[in-house]
């Protein structure tokens, strides 16, 4: 994740330090000065559903969680790296729940989306877009985060048919240049052999462009012949 630097934790300290004492919501006066630098790195998406702003069609939908709640830590109730841009809906599901003391002496975690946790570790989706733990770990963050309600496994359905339709009309795009290099050899000849390679490279395009679908959606789209 993106950090500010050190000029504009300064600059945050100074904000801090206008605000009166005695505001009631004084910690929240801070978090909220930092919605600006989470929007960026978080790529303005929920750090936990991934669903971006323009999918909930606004910025406002989104508000800033402390990873570890401020009942478990208040230490880190100002600290910017446990703060994780959420959405509403999220951020209401997820509130103070943590992992137990036990759980985390035994290394179960709830996984840190600021952290570089390996999601495709912890968490597996299945064909109807339903998540599943593959560790102790990503079953209790499926759990706490609740991320199987309805609106979210639609949501990944739709985000998932919209990535293969895109690969989709790339392929069909690069066997319409296929076909347009080869009927230029055709018609033409090609005593440069810049055709030739022009098709070479088309075909190296497409191999890659089909490795990258079924890589990430192979097991389903077994039925697709591309």
């Amino acid at each position: 994740m993106n950090s500010p630097t050190l000029a504009e934790f300064a600059l945050a300290e100074t904000y801090v330090a206008s605000i009166p004492a005695g505001y009631r919501n004084h910690s929240k006066r801070h978090v909220g000065f930092w919605k600006p630098w989470l929007r960026q790195a978080f790529m303005f998406r929920c750090a936990y559903c991934t669903a971006s702003e323009a999918e909930l069609c606004s910025a406002g939908y989104f508000q800033i969680d402390h990873f570890v709640p401020r009942k478990r830590d208040r230490t880190r109730s100002r600290d910017y790296y446990n703060l994780v841009y959420a959405c509403y809906p999220c951020n209401q599901r997820k509130r103070a729940q943590f992992p137990s003391e036990q759980q985390l002496a035994q290394g179960i975690e709830l996984l840190n989306p600021s952290s570089g946790a390996r999601f495709p570790f912890h968490i597996t989706e299945n064909a109807s877009g339903w998540l599943t733990g593959k560790t102790q770990s990503g079953s209790l963050s499926v759990q706490i985060l609740a991320l199987n309600t309805r609106d979210d496994v639609r949501e990944r359905n739709l985000r998932r048919a919209a990535e293969i339709d895109n690969h989709r009309a790339l392929m069909r795009r690069l066997a319409e240049f296929l076909m347009q290099t080869v009927d230029l050899q055709i018609t033409r000849g090609d005593p440069t052999g810049q055709l030739a390679q022009r098709s070479s490279d088309i075909q190296a395009q497409m191999a890659q462009c089909r490795a990258e679908l079924h890589r990430r959606y192979g097991h389903l789209l077994k039925h697709l012949d591309l």
